[in-house]
């Protein structure tokens, strides 16, 4: 966790900044996670600041950052006015609105995470509403979990995904027949490919057979600590 994390090196005391706490069952939740946010960059410089067994300033001053204040500014301009907040309760609204004054301290808190090869744990927790999707209510198999993450996480997720994606397709890590979440791809272009496969082998007599696949509950088959 980005603030406060509570690990230290061996023999040394770390410096906790009490206000920063963040209390999510206070009215003014949003204001200590921000107070957390923008004083990490503090905490750092004083040298209050851990990572496990790692003093920040350990990985060098000051920290390359990988992450540009455009990219920031691009990721929350793309997040959806209507997004619903998360357990911190800052919307996308307010950010939008306080773009400018906000975008420092959360450049260091993206590039910190990049170099600590470290996902802030505020950022993990999420607000989870079920949807029933069909079949007995009383089964709570037939419900859906929508997750609602903070408007912040969202963003660095963005730019993480954007930066993944331009790697990925850039070296042509995937295959010319993965359609699905691509961009310039579509089903459209899925059923045309497989058509034409079966088209061919009816030309050329040859035997052509398809089989397909359906994960039920394919979300659920991913490892959680991946």
């Amino acid at each position: 966790m980005l603030p406060g994390d509570g690990r230290r090196c061996a023999g040394e005391q770390m410096a906790v900044d009490e206000s920063a706490a963040v209390d999510f069952g206070s009215r003014t939740r949003s204001r200590p996670l921000f107070a957390a946010h923008t004083n990490a960059g503090q905490r750092v410089a004083r040298g209050s600041m851990y990572y496990g067994e790692w003093r920040l300033s350990e990985l060098g001053s000051p920290i390359k950052p990988v992450i540009n204040d455009e990219k920031i500014i691009k990721a929350i301009k793309a997040l959806k006015d209507d997004s619903s907040a998360g357990l911190d309760g800052i919307s996308v609204k307010i950010l939008k609105l306080n773009i400018y004054s906000l975008i420092k301290p959360l450049s260091h808190i993206f590039n910190l995470a990049i170099a600590t090869s470290t996902f802030p744990e505020c950022f993990k927790i999420s607000v989870i509403t079920p949807i029933h999707k069909k079949g007995d209510k009383s089964n709570i198999e037939n419900y859906r979990p929508i997750s609602q993450i903070s408007n912040i996480a969202k963003a660095f997720e963005k730019i993480i995904k954007k930066e993944l994606v331009n790697y990925i397709e850039s070296n042509n890590l995937l295959s010319c027949t993965q359609f699905g979440f691509r961009p310039g791809k579509s089903s459209e272009q899925a059923i045309a490919t497989v058509l034409s496969y079966i088209y061919n082998s009816f030309e050329n007599k040859k035997k052509c057979a398809t089989v397909y696949l359906d994960l039920a509950r394919a979300f659920d088959t991913i490892e959680s600590i991946v």
